[in-house]
């Protein structure tokens, strides 16, 4: 619901223009696997980033007032999350659960009203805007592609890559050998300065894993990522690669010498770093909303799928009033619709779905379509088998050398990337996730082709095209 609630209404209580509407489909499965289907409308997107595009050929004051503002939001929701690591919620009175929930919950929509802002920056269609646009200010067409490659290269830290880089300091301060796991966390924990260094990593980053779900990582899990690094005979550093990049960026940029361009580069820029931040906070946020909804459930009389089940208005009265129809919950788990708009949304669950909304109007035309066509994020050609994922966490087997489709990748999805031959994604832009690890990997990397996750299936065999940004089933 962030996105239609947060991504929507707050977003319009705010800001002009807007993302003016959105669409979400949750189904659960026989499997008992929960699908979320979210769409917005690509105008709205179109139009949020154009205004920015055009005010950034003055100066970047309009953008640089949004996201100071965003800053001021984001820092008060990590205060909020900071504080509640103390509390037990088995302690609280129903009045305190509620306080606690309402504060995390709103901290959370505070910062996702300009997180979501950043979307207008994804890639719709069989073009990247950005490219396109680094391109039209680049007479040069030899060197055109080379700049693209080094103005969109990363150069602020995603948060799981700043859980990387401190691993990584921490890492180059140990020196020894030993021959295996149990043998290295015994050292671990008879060595006061690294077990105080790794239970803090462990209180920091316990989260990192989350999803749309809670997984607390313990001390034992970031061992076994440490000891990984520390047989390595060679630890690349994040940190200075990220540098790098801006270093390169800033040259070429003074090199060109073009405002706008500048302008716009740093806009999409700190756009990505805000799509980064948005996600951190609502997987931070799992943690605490499952906390906080298993120990209501338990008063209630309610399992935690019944209470994800209940919106933000509702939990006053299901939780303070006793108020509630069983029924309807599980109802809306297996099938619901939701509506956003700048007044609110609508909530359809169960049959009533079908009665108001027709789901072949979201779906693409060309969904049954042999050719796919999408961006070029990391050039190549590659064929090979479809392998397609939704939980990176639940992938099924998959091989090397296999083809990765999904909706977008995100940190936990990189082992799996390490084996693919190639990469599609229905989402994405050309500095998101999936872009950047493919370029980095080396893989060749199509996105934003909308239908992929539709129109391919796990068993398919495709021929990938990243140069071309084409996907062809033979």
């Amino acid at each position: 619901m962030q996105g239609t609630h947060a991504g929507v209404w707050l977003q319009n209580q705010r800001y002009s223009p807007a993302i003016r509407q959105s669409y979400l489909f949750i189904r659960t499965m026989p499997s008992e696997q929960t699908e979320l289907f979210h769409y917005w409308d690509l105008r709205d997107l179109a139009l949020v980033r154009d205004y920015f595009v055009r005010g950034c050929k003055r100066s970047l004051a309009i953008f640089r007032k949004f996201y100071r503002r965003w800053e001021r939001h984001a820092d008060a929701n990590l205060a909020a999350y900071a504080a509640a690591e103390a509390i037990d919620v088995r302690i609280l009175t129903d009045q305190q659960l509620y306080a606690l929930y309402h504060k995390l919950y709103w901290a959370n929509m505070d910062q996702a009203a300009e997180g979501y802002m950043a979307d207008c920056c994804l890639t719709a269609g069989t073009e990247d805007w950005l490219s396109q646009f680094i391109s039209r200010h680049i007479a040069d067409a030899a060197r055109r592609q080379k700049a693209i490659t080094i103005l969109t290269a990363p150069t602020i830290p995603s948060y799981t890559n700043e859980e990387e880089i401190a691993l990584q300091r921490l890492a180059r301060k140990i020196r020894g050998q030993w021959r295996t796991f149990p043998d290295f966390f015994r050292f671990l924990q008879r060595t006061p300065r690294f077990w105080k260094a790794l239970k803090r990593h462990a209180r920091l980053y316990y989260w990192v894993e989350n999803n749309y779900y809670a997984k607390v990582l313990t001390e034992r899990y970031f061992a076994s990522k440490l000891f990984r690094l520390v047989r390595q005979p060679f630890m690349g550093d994040l940190a200075t690669v990220l540098k790098k990049n801006r270093i390169e960026k800033n040259k070429l940029l003074h090199r060109l010498h073009n405002p706008w361009l500048s302008h716009v580069v740093y806009f999409s820029e700190q756009m990505t770093h805000m799509q980064d931040y948005r996600k951190m906070c609502l997987i931070r946020f799992s943690h605490f909303l499952r906390l906080i909804f298993s120990e209501m459930g338990k008063r209630v009389g309610l399992d935690l799928n019944e209470m994800y089940s209940v919106v933000e208005p509702e939990v006053a009265k299901v939780f303070l009033d006793r108020n509630f129809d069983p029924q309807e919950l599980r109802s809306r788990r297996l099938r619901t619709f939701v509506y956003g708009t700048r007044r609110g949304y609508v909530l359809y669950h169960g049959r009533t779905v079908s009665r108001f909304v027709h789901e072949k109007d979201f779906e693409p035309r060309n969904s049954a379509a042999d050719l796919i066509a999408g961006v070029a994020a990391s050039p190549g050609i590659a064929r090979g088998v479809v392998r397609l994922v939704r939980n990176a966490h639940q992938p099924g087997p998959f091989n090397k050398g296999d083809i990765l489709v999904t909706n977008n990748t995100t940190p936990e999805f990189v082992p799996l990337m390490k084996k693919a031959a190639a990469i599609i994604t229905d989402q994405g832009g050309i500095t998101t996730h999936a872009a950047i690890v493919s370029r980095e990997l080396g893989i060749p990397c199509v996105i934003g082709t909308m239908i992929a996750t539709r129109v391919l299936k796990t068993g398919d065999r495709v021929e990938v095209d990243a140069t071309k940004g084409i996907v062809k089933k033979i």
